[in-house]
C-alpha cells in the first residue's frame, strides 16, 4: 500500500472531481486500482490516463460527496488485482464467468456469496454470485420476451402491463440478490387512461415509482423496472442470454424455468374451432430457444415450428397431454392464457373421459383396442381430476365474465 497527499481537481466542463496518483505510487493508467481517502470508504476506482508523472482519476460522489476542488487529502492506494474475485465455482450458474473483457466492470467478492460489481460510471451494484437456478432462469426468460436488450442501453429495464407478472419478476429478481433497493419503477400511462387510474393499477407493487409520463404511441399502461447503477449487469445479463441462445440448458429445471418466464412476456394460448395453439410472439430465432426449452422440460418433440413473420408469430398446436404439462407446470398462471389453458383442457379431454367412446383415442395412443386407457390415458384423465376445481372455476368464469377472454394479457381472476 502507497500513501500519498494529493489536491481534489476539477476536471471537463460538468466540473466532475478528480485527483492525480503519483507514479511512485506503482499505478500506471489504464488499470484499476483501490483507493482510501481519509475517513471514506475504500473504493476501486479504474485510473483512466496518465497525465505527465500522474495518473488521473475521478472521484465519483457516490464516494466522496464531502470533498470539493482544492481540498487537500491523505490518500492510500494499491492495486485492484488481488481484490478480484477470480476462477468458477464447479457445480452452479456463476455470474463471474460472464463478466467478459469488459473494462469497465471489476468484480469482487464480498461476504455471504456476494458478487460486487464495480463500474467506472455508477455506484457498484451488488447479486448473488452463484443464484438458485429456477429465479435465475425464470428472469432470464421473462427479460428476454420484455427486457431491453440494445447495445446502447444505459440499465437493465423491463416493461409489462400484468401486475402479477411483474410481481413476479421483481421477486425473481430478489432471489438473485437484486434487492428492492437496487430496483425503482416509472409508470407509463396509457393513450386513454388518466394518471391516477394507472398509478391506481400498480399501487400494489413494491418498489418506488420515480415517475409518472404519457405513453408515446398506442397501447394501455406500462410499468417499467429499472435497476440502479445497473449496466455492467445489463451487459451481463446480455452475455448470459447468447449463452442461453448458443449452448444447451444446464437441466430439466432451467429450462422449463426459461420457458415459463418466456411465456408470462410473449406466449398466448388460442382455442380455434379445430384445436388449440399456442403462440408465441418475437423473433424467430427466440422461438427455436423456447421450443428447445420445453422439449427438455417437458421431454416433448417440438421441431422448429415454421415461423409466420413478426405478425402472427409460431403456432404450436397442442395435444392434451402437452396441455396437462403446461397446466401442472403453471404455464401463464398470471393471465387469462391460464383460465383459456384449462378450458381447452377441459374441451379436449371430454370425449376421452368417455369410457363409451374409443374411436380415434385407439390410434393416438390414448386407449387400448378392448376400450381401456392406456398409462398416457389414464395420465390425462388423472390430471383431469386434479384440476377439476379450478376446471369448474374457469368455466364460471366464462359464462360470467365473457369480456375477459378478448384481453391480450388480462390478469388471471383465478390466481391463489
Amino acid at each position: 500500500m502507497n500513501n500519498f497527499k494529493g489536491r481534489v481537481q476539477t476536471e471537463g466542463t460538468k466540473g466532475y472531481l478528480a485527483i492525480g496518483i503519483p507514479g511512485a505510487c506503482g499505478i500506471t493508467a489504464p488499470c484499476w486500482f483501490r483507493l482510501t481517502i481519509a475517513e471514506y470508504p475504500p473504493c476501486f476506482l479504474y485510473a483512466r490516463k496518465e497525465v505527465g508523472k500522474y495518473s488521473r482519476t475521478s472521484l465519483p460522489v457516490w464516494n466522496f460527496a464531502g470533498l470539493k476542488p482544492g481540498d487537500i487529502v491523505d490518500a492510500q492506494v494499491e492495486p485492484a488485482e488481488p481484490y478480484r474475485a477470480k476462477g468458477l465455482r464447479a457445480g452452479c450458474f456463476d455470474w463471474n464467468d460472464f463478466i467478459g473483457g469488459d473494462e469497465r466492470t471489476f468484480a469482487t467478492e464480498e461476504p455471504n456469496g456476494v458478487l460486487k460489481l464495480w463500474s467506472r460510471y455508477s455506484a457498484p451494484f451488488e447479486i448473488l454470485r452463484c443464484p438458485p437456478v429456477e429465479p435465475l432462469y425464470r428472469m432470464l426468460g421473462f427479460y428476454q420476451a420484455e427486457g431491453s436488450k440494445s447495445a446502447t442501453g444505459a440499465d437493465f429495464s423491463f416493461a409489462n402491463s400484468n401486475v402479477e407478472a411483474t410481481r413476479n419478476a421483481i421477486e425473481n429478481l430478489n432471489a438473485i440478490g437484486v434487492g428492492y433497493n437496487q430496483l425503482y419503477a416509472e409508470i407509463l400511462q396509457g393513450i386513454s387512461e388518466s394518471r391516477e387510474s394507472a398509478m391506481a393499477k400498480y399501487a400494489s407493487l413494491p418498489l418506488r415509482v420515480a415517475a409518472v409520463r404519457p405513453r408515446s404511441g398506442k397501447g394501455g399502461s406500462a410499468y417499467v423496472v429499472h435497476a440502479h447503477n445497473s449496466s455492467p449487469f445489463r451487459g451481463m445479463v446480455n452475455r448470459v442470454l447468447t449463452h442461453v441462445f448458443t449452448t444447451e440448458f444446464p437441466n430439466k429445471e432451467a429450462a422449463c424455468a426459461y420457458a415459463l418466464g418466456w411465456l408470462d412476456g410473449d406466449g398466448n394460448i388460442t382455442r380455434t374451432s379445430g384445436h388449440v395453439e399456442m403462440r408465441l410472439a418475437g423473433l424467430a430465432d427466440e422461438h427455436v430457444v423456447v421450443c428447445e426449452a420445453l422439449n427438455k422440460a417437458f421431454s416433448w418433440t417440438l421441431e422448429k415450428e415454421k415461423y409466420r413473420g413478426s405478425k402472427q408469430g409460431t403456432h404450436i398446436v397442442l395435444r392434451a397431454s402437452e396441455m396437462l404439462d403446461l397446466i401442472e407446470a403453471r404455464a401463464f398462471k398470471f393471465s387469462m392464457n391460464y383460465v383459456r389453458l384449462l378450458l381447452s383442457f377441459d374441451s379436449q379431454t371430454a370425449a376421452l373421459r368417455d369410457p363409451e367412446r374409443a374411436g380415434p383415442f385407439v390410434r393416438w395412443g390414448l386407449r387400448e383396442k378392448g376400450g381401456g386407457l392406456t398409462k398416457l390415458g389414464e395420465r390425462i384423465c388423472a390430471g383431469y381430476r386434479r384440476h377439476r376445481v379450478d376446471i369448474e372455476r374457469a368455466r364460471r368464469l366464462e359464462t360470467t365474465s365473457p369480456e375477459l377472454f378478448g384481453v391480450k394479457g388480462a390478469p388471471n381472476p383465478l390466481l391463489r
